[in-house]
């Protein structure tokens, strides 16, 4: 008999384990990307504070 395109066989779904892994996988992943950018943030934030600082200390003319 032949199968449907919207039936699907008991091994074609992932168990319950794996979509757990792959929804921690996607968590991990996220997260990872939100410290990245979290860091290059940190990094233009300190680079304007320091131009604006070194705008400061120089005598003005």
């Amino acid at each position: 008999m032949l199968k449907g395109k919207g039936e699907r066989s008991r091994s074609d779904v992932p168990d319950l384990r794996t979509q757990w892994e792959s929804l921690l996988d996607q968590v991990w992943r996220s997260e990872a990307d939100w410290r990245l950018w979290d860091r290059v943030d940190a990094a233009v934030r300190l680079e304007t504070l320091r131009e604006q600082r070194s705008r400061q200390e120089r005598p003005q003319a």
